[in-house]
Formats: C-alpha cells, sequence, structure tokens
C-alpha cells in the first residue's frame, strides 16, 4: 500500500492564526470603557450639582415672593382702619386708652409733639430697643399698624378672633380701648369717637389691631429676615423666617414734594434713608426694601460662592402716602 498517496490523517501544521483579542487590545478596550465611565460618572454629577443649584434658587426665589407679598400687603393697609385713613388725619384725631401701649411698637398714636401732628402709620424701632422672645437682632425694626374686621355695633365680633387687640373707628375718629373686652365697648367709647348720634352709630367699626414687624437678626444659629406680629397679650409673638440668610436690611423712603397746583407742573420724589417724624411730617409714598451684602445664600452651601444672589430690591407702596394723588384741579 501506498501511504503517501493515501494518507488518511488531516494535514497538520504549526502555524495557526491566533483566536480572540491580544493583551493589548484588551488594555486598549478596558481604558476606553473607563475613559467613557468617568464621563458619564462626571456628566451626572455636575447634572446632580446644577439640579441642586437651581432648585435652592427656585426655593429662594419663592421665599423673596412670600416676603415680598406680605410686605407689599402690609404697606398697602398701613393707616387703614375702616374709612378711617391714618395718612389724612392728625393726632387730635386718634386715642390710645390701651392699658398695653408700653412698648412704642404696638401704641396707636406715637407719644410726645403735638396734636396737630400728622398720623405716620409707620415706625421704625431701634435695633437695641427692639425686643422679642429669643431673636437677636441685627438691624432697626420697620413696624406696619392698621385693622382689619368688620365687626360692628350690631355685631362686635364678627371676624374678630377672641381675646384679639382690637381698635374702634369711625370716619372722623380712632380709638384704641382700655381692655379688648368687646361687651359695651362702643358704648365705653361713644365719647371718644365724637359721641355720634343713633342714626350714625352704625358706621362704627370694631377692628383686630394689627401690628406687624420686619427686621434682620438671628433666632437660635438661623439668620435671616423675620416678620412679628403683636400677640393677643401684647407682647410680640413668636418670630416668623421669611428669607435666610440675610445678614443686612438697608430701607429707603420716598417723599412727594411740591405737588402742582395746575396740570402744567410735575411733583418732585425725595429719597432718604431716615423715616420722617415729628412736625409736619407726613408718609411715605413708598418704601424701598434693600438686602444685600450677600444676604441670600441661593445654592443653601450647595455649589461655588460666585453663584450666591448679592441684591434683591422689594419696593411697597403706602396707601394714602402720595398726597399728590388726591389733589384737585
Amino acid at each position: 500500500m501506498n501511504l503517501k498517496k493515501n494518507n488518511i490523517y488531516p494535514h497538520i501544521t504549526s502555524n495557526q492564526k491566533q483566536q480572540g483579542f491580544s493583551l493589548i487590545e484588551f488594555l486598549i478596550a478596558s481604558v476606553l470603557s473607563m475613559i467613557v465611565l468617568i464621563a458619564v460618572g462626571s456628566g451626572y454629577f455636575i447634572a446632580r450639582q446644577l439640579n441642586h443649584t437651581a432648585g435652592s434658587r427656585l426655593d429662594v426665589q419663592q421665599d423673596l415672593r412670600n416676603a415680598s407679598n406680605l410686605i407689599v400687603r402690609d404697606a398697602r393697609m398701613a393707616g387703614s382702619f375702616g374709612c378711617f385713613n391714618m395718612a389724612t388725619h392728625t393726632k387730635v384725631n386718634a386715642l390710645d386708652r390701651s392699658t398695653l401701649s408700653g412698648n412704642p411698637a404696638f401704641q396707636l398714636v406715637s407719644r410726645g409733639g403735638r396734636t396737630s401732628d400728622n398720623l405716620i402709620p409707620i415706625r421704625v424701632i431701634a435695633q437695641s430697643d427692639f425686643t422679642a422672645k429669643n431673636f437677636i437682632p441685627s438691624s432697626n425694626a420697620l413696624v406696619f399698624q392698621y385693622g382689619i374686621g368688620s365687626g360692628s355695633i350690631a355685631n362686635p365680633t364678627e371676624e374678630i378672633p377672641t381675646n384679639s387687640q382690637i381698635v374702634l373707628s369711625s370716619c372722623n375718629s380712632l380709638v384704641r380701648p382700655v381692655s379688648n373686652e368687646l361687651n359695651n365697648v362702643i358704648s365705653n367709647n361713644l365719647v371718644h369717637l365724637g359721641n355720634p348720634g343713633p342714626d350714625r352709630r352704625g358706621d362704627i367699626s370694631v377692628m383686630q389691631y394689627i401690628v406687624n414687624a420686619y427686621a434682620v437678626g438671628t433666632v437660635g444659629e438661623q439668620k435671616g429676615l423675620f416678620r412679628f406680629q403683636l400677640a393677643n397679650d401684647g407682647n410680640w409673638g413668636e418670630p416668623q423666617l421669611l428669607i435666610s440668610g440675610v445678614n443686612n436690611m438697608a430701607i429707603q423712603y420716598v417723599y412727594v414734594n411740591n405737588c402742582p397746583k395746575d396740570q402744567s407742573l410735575t411733583e418732585t420724589f425725595e429719597f432718604t434713608d431716615t423715616l420722617k417724624t415729628g412736625a409736619d411730617a407726613v408718609a411715605p409714598t413708598l418704601i424701598r426694601f434693600t438686602l444685600n451684602n450677600n444676604s441670600i445664600n441661593a445654592e443653601r452651601k450647595v455649589g461655588a460662592e460666585a453663584n450666591n444672589v448679592n441684591v434683591y430690591t422689594i419696593e411697597a407702596a403706602v396707601r394714602g402716602g402720595n398726597t399728590c394723588a388726591n389733589r384737585t384741579f
């Protein structure tokens, strides 16, 4: 048998090709995978940080809107007691008989001066004189006062919470009674309301006396802009945090001057950092709050310091403050 011609074994060579990845190719693929993983991870953390920053900024903007709404409402209501508006009356038209009026912030009429002085529904309490439970002030306090509710001689308790501080008003007189007891409160104060006849007593309003204050300071370790309300016991209630992280609050007052006597002239506006008081003082037309000096931490300790909101301004008009608007030609 010829074995060379009839070989039944397969052809075997020693030079077969390598199958799969080489070590170098595996290392390169691993490195590329790590690069992709790092890129994806970095993108995730950057997106997460941006999301936190955006969310924190939205929180701050919401706080600012809420604070602005409260301040604007208080300024608009300041001095309004039914049809009686402080901005158009003098001290002779108002009387504070309350036994809880020791704190200057709560007095319906500021002490001193002349009875012919104008009533000012806004006042400033110096930082050293503003005292509230658990609160350390770092600014002066701006105070607004007004009345709400629709109680009357027929139903004195209508819309008036029990034990609330109260005030009585007609269109020409304003009285804060000795006590908050509603029984016979109108009959006991008729003489101080101009002693109107029976047909005019229905015009007398019984209202809840509202006093709200705004100040920057600290409660515990929380620093910010706080709001305070007159409580039933004649003291400030618990501080309400409006905006955290506020270190400083600057206030400007805008007054209208030189009311024109005809349509050819234009009034002028005066900007000042001091609320006018005393003889011939009038209510401001506009109040401008400026929260500044890196006072609002928009990121709540997330992200770079450069992203902090540095300045925010709230402007609030005072009802009756623009005396030129009441003129007639």
